[in-house]
C-alpha cells in the first residue's frame, strides 16, 4: 500500500501516477479531457457578427491574422455596430504586437481593462484605438489569429462571452516577495505544479542579459541545456515574462517558432509539452511538463505564499461531510432525489460503542429491509470507509460484499437487494438501495465521485525507491509518501520506506 498525505486536503482521491496504466495523464491538473489549446474558425462577417452577439456589450470586432512568413499581424475582417468605430483599422498591419503575440503563444484570452494603459512598445496601433475613444477590449486567440472585441465604455471586469474563460489581466496583479532560488524551493515548485523541471532566471546587471541562475529536474537532465541561452528583456518567452508578469503560459510549446521560443530544439529533445512562467522582483521561475497544461499552474498555490486549493481541490473547498436532521422527512426527500431506490436506511455512528445503529428507515412498500429497523452493525468496514473518507460508495452488486466487511450482508440478500449506495454525513451513513441491478451509480442531486470496487484495474508491483516515492509526492502535490508492505513472518503491515519534502513529516 502506498500512502501519501497533504496538509491542504483533497475532496477526491488523488491518482498517484495520474493514469491506471502507469502513464501520466490529466486527472487533477487539466480538465478531465484536455481540450485543444486553440480552436480553428472560418473568419468572415458571419463569424464577427456571431462574436458580437455572444458579447452584447462590445461595439466592434476585428480579426488579426498572423502571417508566419512576414511575422506580423494583418486585419482581415471588421464589423462594428455603427460601421465607424475603428473602421480605419481595415486591412492595417500591426508590426509591433507584443499583446497579440502573448495571447497567441499562451493560448489564453486577454482582458485590457483600460486600453490607455497599453504602451506603444507593446502594440503599435494603441493610438488608433484612442482616436476612436476605445476604453476596454479583449483579445481571444484562435488557430488563424486573434479576435479583438472592444467598447467605448469601461469594462471593470472581463465581459461574459460564451465559451471564453480564464482571462489574463495586468490590472489585478499581486506583488510578490523575491524568490529564493534554492534547490529545495525549485523542487517545491515542481511538486506544487506537478512539473518535470524548474528554472530560475535572473538579470545579469553587468551585460543586461537574463541568464539561468539555477535548475532542477526529476530526471536531472530535463531542459538542463537552457544554461546555453540568454535573453534580452522583452525578447522571446523569458524576456517577455520579465517585463510582463501576466505572460504566464505556453500551452503547446512544440508549435512555437525559434523567434518566440529560442529553445525550440530543446523542447522537442526533452519532450516538454507546456511551459509556465511566474515573475518575481528578482527573476522569473520557469517550469514545464511533458503532459500539458490547459491553464497556468500556480507555483505556490496562493499568491501570498500559502498553500491553497487551486488545482487539487475545487475552487472553493466544500466541507467533507454535511450535517443533517435525520427523520422520516429526510429519508423521504432522499428517495425523491434518487427515484430508482426502493429503500432508505440511516446508520448512526456511536462514538462510545464504536458501532453503527439504524435510527431511521423508509421504503416504498414498508417491507424491504424492514427488519433492519433498530439493528446494530458491529462489523461495518464498508460504512467505516465511507465515513472516514467522506466519499460516497457505490455497491453495484451487494452479493460481492464479504461478511467480513459488513455483518448485515445476509440480511440484504434475504430481501433480494442487488445494488446500493452509501452516502456519508456528519451523523452517520445514509444507505439507499434497490432490488434491481444498477450498472452505474444512480444520479442523486449533490452527490458525486462515488468510489467503487467493481472497476479496479490491476497494478504491477510498486518499486519503493526514494525516487519513486518522490514522484508520487510530485504527482499528487503531497507532503510525504510512505510504502507499506506485509511482513510475511508475523503477518503485520509495516513501513518499508518513507520520503518527505521536509524530511520529517510522518516519519514516526
Amino acid at each position: 500500500v502506498v500512502e501519501t498525505g497533504t496538509r491542504v486536503g483533497w475532496t477526491r482521491a488523488p491518482n498517484i501516477d495520474r493514469d491506471p496504466r502507469g502513464k501520466r495523464c490529466y486527472d487533477f491538473i487539466l480538465e478531465e479531457r484536455a481540450k485543444p489549446a486553440l480552436v480553428s474558425v472560418t473568419v468572415d462577417d458571419d463569424f464577427l457578427y456571431a462574436a458580437l452577439l455572444k458579447c452584447p456589450s462590445a461595439e466592434y470586432a476585428l480579426f488579426w491574422q498572423y502571417d508566419d512568413e512576414q511575422q506580423h499581424y494583418r486585419n482581415t475582417a471588421y464589423f462594428s455596430v455603427d460601421d465607424v468605430i475603428l473602421s480605419s483599422a481595415k486591412g492595417m498591419t500591426a508590426t509591433v504586437a507584443g499583446l497579440l503575440d502573448r495571447a497567441r503563444t499562451s493560448g489564453l484570452p486577454r482582458f485590457l481593462r483600460n486600453v490607455g494603459d497599453v504602451s506603444t512598445k507593446d502594440c503599435s496601433l494603441v493610438s488608433l484605438r484612442k482616436q476612436y475613444d476605445v476604453l476596454s477590449a479583449v483579445l481571444i486567440p484562435y488557430v488563424e489569429g486573434i479576435l479583438e472585441l472592444g467598447t467605448r465604455r469601461l469594462w471593470e471586469e472581463p465581459p461574459e462571452i460564451e465559451g471564453v474563460h480564464n482571462f489574463t489581466r495586468s490590472d489585478k496583479l499581486i506583488a510578490r516577495p523575491p524568490f529564493e532560488p534554492t534547490a529545495a524551493n525549485l523542487r517545491k515548485v515542481m511538486a506544487n505544479v506537478a512539473g518535470d523541471y524548474a528554472i530560475f532566471w535572473t538579470l545579469d546587471e553587468e551585460d543586461k542579459l537574463i541568464k539561468l541562475h539555477s535548475h532542477e529536474a526529476y530526471d536531472g537532465d530535463c531542459m538542463a541545456r537552457s544554461s546555453e541561452v540568454t535573453f534580452k528583456p522583452g525578447v522571446a518567452c523569458i524576456g517577455t515574462a520579465w517585463v510582463d508578469p501576466t505572460y504566464c503560459l505556453v500551452r503547446d510549446s512544440t508549435k512555437l517558432d525559434i523567434r518566440v521560443f529560442l529553445r525550440a530544439d530543446m523542447i522537442n529533445e526533452y519532450g516538454v509539452k507546456s511551459v509556465a512562467f511566474t515573475t518575481f522582483p528578482n527573476g522569473v521561475v520557469e517550469t514545464g511538463t511533458r503532459v500539458g497544461w490547459t491553464r497556468a499552474p500556480n507555483i505556490d498555490r496562493d499568491p501570498r505564499g500559502k498553500r491553497c486549493y487551486d488545482f487539487i481541490l475545487e475552487e472553493r473547498a466544500k466541507p467533507a461531510l454535511v450535517s443533517v436532521t435525520v427523520d422520516d422527512d429526510f429519508l423521504y426527500a432522499a428517495l425523491l432525489k434518487c427515484p430508482s431506490a426502493e429503500y432508505a436506511l440511516f446508520w448512526q455512528y456511536d462514538d462510545e460503542q464504536q458501532h453503527y445503529r439504524n435510527t431511521a428507515y423508509f421504503s416504498v412498500d414498508d417491507v424491504i429491509l424492514s427488519s433492519a429497523k433498530g439493528m446494530t452493525a458491529t462489523v461495518a468496514g464498508l460504512l467505516d470507509r465511507a465515513r472516514t473518507s467522506g466519499l460516497p460508495r457505490f455497491l453495484r452488486n451487494v452479493g460481492d460484499v464479504s461478511t467480513k466487511d459488513c455483518s448485515l450482508v445476509s440480511l440484504r440478500k434475504q430481501y433480494d437487494v442487488l445494488s446500493a449506495v452509501l452516502i456519508p454525513y456528519v451523523e452517520g451513513i445514509l444507505e439507499l438501495g434497490t432490488r434491481r441491478l444498477w450498472e452505474e451509480p444512480p444520479e442523486i442531486e449533490g452527490v458525486h465521485n462515488f468510489t467503487r470496487s467493481d472497476k479496479l484495474i490491476a497494478r504491477p508491483p510498486f518499486e519503493p525507491t526514494a525516487a519513486n516515492l518522490r514522484k508520487v509526492m510530485a504527482n499528487v502535490a503531497g507532503d510525504y509518501a510512505i510504502f507499506w508492505t506485509l511482513d510475511e513472518e508475523d503477518k503485520l503491515i509495516k513501513l518499508h520506506s518513507h520520503e518527505a519534502y521536509d524530511g520529517d513529516c510522518m516519519a514516526r
